[in-house]
């Protein structure tokens, strides 16, 4: 393996963020069904009913 591979092999990928969203009115947690979608695989994603 030379330099450059060992350079790239040892760098560890960003972890994705992690996005709470909480809700309340009486809203659950599909309310937040578009922002997940819109977040992708960028983020991981919780919306907690209650």
């Amino acid at each position: 393996m030379s330099e450059m591979d060992n350079a790239i092999a040892s760098q560890a990928l960003p972890s994705p963020t992690t996005v709470i969203a909480l809700h309340c009115s009486g809203c659950g947690a599909a309310q937040w069904h578009k922002l997940n979608e819109a977040l992708g695989s960028r983020h991981a994603f919780f919306a907690p009913e209650h």
